[in-house]
Protein backbone atom coordinates (compact mmCIF):
# COMPACT_ATOMS: atom_id res chain seq x y z
CA UNK A 1 0.00 0.00 0.00
CA UNK A 2 2.78 2.44 0.94
CA UNK A 3 4.60 1.55 -2.27
CA UNK A 4 1.47 2.25 -4.33
CA UNK A 5 1.05 5.65 -2.71
CA UNK A 6 4.69 6.50 -3.49
CA UNK A 7 4.46 5.28 -7.09
CA UNK A 8 1.29 7.28 -7.70
CA UNK A 9 2.97 10.34 -6.14
CA UNK A 10 0.14 11.02 -3.66
CA UNK A 11 0.86 13.64 -1.04
CA UNK A 12 0.70 12.89 2.64
CA UNK A 13 -2.57 14.14 4.09
CA UNK A 14 -0.60 15.99 6.79
CA UNK A 15 0.59 18.46 4.18
CA UNK A 16 -2.92 19.75 3.55
CA UNK A 17 -2.72 22.83 5.80
CA UNK A 18 0.74 23.59 4.43
CA UNK A 19 -0.57 23.23 0.87
CA UNK A 20 -3.36 25.71 1.59
CA UNK A 21 -0.76 28.10 2.99
CA UNK A 22 1.30 27.85 -0.22
CA UNK A 23 -1.71 28.36 -2.49
CA UNK A 24 -2.86 31.45 -0.60
CA UNK A 25 0.67 32.87 -0.24
CA UNK A 26 1.09 32.66 -4.02
CA UNK A 27 -2.20 34.46 -4.61
CA UNK A 28 -1.24 37.23 -2.17
CA UNK A 29 1.39 38.32 -4.69
CA UNK A 30 -1.46 39.97 -6.61
CA UNK A 31 -2.06 42.43 -3.77
CA UNK A 32 1.46 42.56 -2.32
CA UNK A 33 1.78 46.35 -2.65
CA UNK A 34 -1.45 46.89 -0.75
CA UNK A 35 -0.47 44.35 1.92
CA UNK A 36 2.85 46.16 2.27
CA UNK A 37 1.04 49.48 2.82
CA UNK A 38 -1.21 47.89 5.44
CA UNK A 39 1.85 46.43 7.20
CA UNK A 40 3.43 49.88 7.39
CA UNK A 41 0.24 51.37 8.85
CA UNK A 42 -0.01 48.59 11.45
CA UNK A 43 3.69 48.93 12.32
CA UNK A 44 3.22 52.69 12.75
CA UNK A 45 0.51 52.13 15.36
CA UNK A 46 2.47 49.33 17.04
CA UNK A 47 5.63 51.46 17.35
CA UNK A 48 4.04 54.72 18.48
CA UNK A 49 2.21 54.64 21.79
CA UNK A 50 0.93 58.16 21.08
CA UNK A 51 -0.59 57.05 17.76
CA UNK A 52 -2.06 53.92 19.34
CA UNK A 53 -3.65 55.94 22.15
CA UNK A 54 -5.11 58.36 19.59
CA UNK A 55 -6.43 55.43 17.52
CA UNK A 56 -8.15 53.94 20.57
CA UNK A 57 -9.61 57.34 21.44
CA UNK A 58 -10.89 57.76 17.89
CA UNK A 59 -12.47 54.29 17.95
CA UNK A 60 -14.28 55.18 21.18
CA UNK A 61 -15.48 58.53 19.77
CA UNK A 62 -16.80 56.78 16.66
CA UNK A 63 -18.57 54.16 18.73
CA UNK A 64 -16.43 51.40 17.25
CA UNK A 65 -15.32 48.40 19.28
CA UNK A 66 -11.85 48.86 20.76
CA UNK A 67 -10.01 46.45 18.50
CA UNK A 68 -6.27 46.12 18.13
CA UNK A 69 -4.56 46.00 14.79
CA UNK A 70 -2.85 42.67 14.22
CA UNK A 71 0.56 42.25 12.64
CA UNK A 72 1.20 39.49 10.19
CA UNK A 73 3.83 36.79 10.26
CA UNK A 74 5.47 36.09 6.91
CA UNK A 75 5.24 32.31 7.25
CA UNK A 76 1.53 32.16 8.10
CA UNK A 77 -0.88 33.47 5.49
CA UNK A 78 -3.75 33.53 7.97
CA UNK A 79 -1.91 36.13 10.05
CA UNK A 80 -2.03 38.34 6.93
CA UNK A 81 -5.76 37.61 6.73
CA UNK A 82 -6.13 38.61 10.40
CA UNK A 83 -4.17 41.81 9.79
CA UNK A 84 -6.31 42.77 6.79
CA UNK A 85 -9.51 41.93 8.63
CA UNK A 86 -8.50 43.94 11.71
CA UNK A 87 -7.70 47.07 9.72
CA UNK A 88 -10.98 46.85 7.77
CA UNK A 89 -12.95 46.58 11.03
CA UNK A 90 -11.60 49.93 12.22
CA UNK A 91 -10.94 51.50 8.82
CA UNK A 92 -12.65 54.82 9.58
CA UNK A 93 -10.77 55.23 12.86
CA UNK A 94 -7.45 54.42 11.15
CA UNK A 95 -8.07 56.95 8.36
CA UNK A 96 -9.14 59.65 10.83
CA UNK A 97 -6.26 59.03 13.21
CA UNK A 98 -3.65 59.13 10.45
CA UNK A 99 -5.14 62.42 9.22
CA UNK A 100 -5.25 63.93 12.74
CA UNK A 101 -1.65 62.95 13.40
CA UNK A 102 -0.61 64.28 10.00
CA UNK A 103 1.37 61.11 9.52
CA UNK A 104 3.69 60.67 6.56
CA UNK A 105 2.54 57.04 6.28
CA UNK A 106 0.97 56.25 2.90
CA UNK A 107 -2.71 55.57 3.46
CA UNK A 108 -4.77 53.35 1.24
CA UNK A 109 -6.77 54.81 -1.61
CA UNK A 110 -10.52 54.08 -1.71
CA UNK A 111 -9.81 51.48 -4.42
CA UNK A 112 -7.18 49.82 -2.22
CA UNK A 113 -9.58 49.72 0.74
CA UNK A 114 -12.11 48.05 -1.58
CA UNK A 115 -9.47 45.56 -2.70
CA UNK A 116 -8.68 44.65 0.91
CA UNK A 117 -12.38 44.29 1.70
CA UNK A 118 -12.98 41.97 -1.27
CA UNK A 119 -9.79 39.97 -0.62
CA UNK A 120 -11.02 39.23 2.90
CA UNK A 121 -14.24 37.81 1.46
CA UNK A 122 -12.30 35.40 -0.75
CA UNK A 123 -9.84 34.40 1.97
CA UNK A 124 -12.56 33.74 4.55
CA UNK A 125 -13.15 30.17 3.33
CA UNK A 126 -9.41 29.46 3.35
CA UNK A 127 -9.16 30.76 6.89
CA UNK A 128 -12.04 28.56 8.04
CA UNK A 129 -10.54 25.49 6.36
CA UNK A 130 -7.10 26.22 7.81
CA UNK A 131 -8.57 26.49 11.31
CA UNK A 132 -10.55 23.29 10.78
CA UNK A 133 -7.63 21.17 9.58
CA UNK A 134 -5.17 22.67 12.06
CA UNK A 135 -7.39 21.64 14.95
CA UNK A 136 -7.14 17.98 14.00
CA UNK A 137 -4.20 15.62 14.13
CA UNK A 138 -5.29 13.91 10.93
CA UNK A 139 -7.62 14.86 8.12
CA UNK A 140 -9.47 12.08 6.33
CA UNK A 141 -9.43 11.88 2.55
CA UNK A 142 -13.21 12.26 2.43
CA UNK A 143 -13.06 15.43 4.54
CA UNK A 144 -10.24 16.79 2.42
CA UNK A 145 -12.32 16.26 -0.73
CA UNK A 146 -15.27 18.14 0.79
CA UNK A 147 -13.04 21.01 1.95
CA UNK A 148 -11.30 21.37 -1.43
CA UNK A 149 -14.68 21.28 -3.19
CA UNK A 150 -15.98 23.98 -0.86
CA UNK A 151 -12.93 26.20 -1.44
CA UNK A 152 -13.16 25.65 -5.21
CA UNK A 153 -16.88 26.50 -5.32
CA UNK A 154 -16.28 29.68 -3.32
CA UNK A 155 -13.39 30.76 -5.54
CA UNK A 156 -15.47 30.04 -8.67
CA UNK A 157 -18.05 32.62 -7.60
CA UNK A 158 -15.32 35.26 -7.39
CA UNK A 159 -13.62 34.25 -10.64
CA UNK A 160 -16.92 34.93 -12.41
CA UNK A 161 -17.60 38.24 -10.60
CA UNK A 162 -16.78 41.02 -13.05
CA UNK A 163 -17.35 43.73 -10.42
CA UNK A 164 -14.23 42.76 -8.45
CA UNK A 165 -11.14 44.97 -8.49
CA UNK A 166 -8.63 43.63 -11.04
CA UNK A 167 -6.07 42.54 -8.42
CA UNK A 168 -8.72 40.58 -6.49
CA UNK A 169 -9.93 38.93 -9.69
CA UNK A 170 -6.35 37.91 -10.49
CA UNK A 171 -6.03 36.56 -6.97
CA UNK A 172 -9.16 34.44 -7.47
CA UNK A 173 -7.84 33.15 -10.80
CA UNK A 174 -4.55 32.23 -9.12
CA UNK A 175 -6.37 30.41 -6.32
CA UNK A 176 -8.55 28.54 -8.81
CA UNK A 177 -5.59 27.38 -10.88
CA UNK A 178 -3.52 26.22 -7.92
CA UNK A 179 -6.18 24.64 -5.71
CA UNK A 180 -6.50 21.34 -7.59
CA UNK A 181 -2.77 20.94 -8.23
CA UNK A 182 -1.37 21.83 -4.82
CA UNK A 183 -4.01 20.50 -2.44
CA UNK A 184 -4.87 17.12 -3.94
Amino acid sequence: MVSAVRQLNFRHIGYFAHSINLVVQNSLANISEIVSKVKKIVEFFKRSSNALTKLQSTQAQMGLPLLKLKQDCVTRWNSTFDMLKSIICIKDAVISTLALLQSSIDTLTPEEWDTVDKAILIFQIFNEVTIEVSSEKTVSISKKIVLVSSMTATVDTYVNDISLPHAVHQMAVSLKSELPTKTV
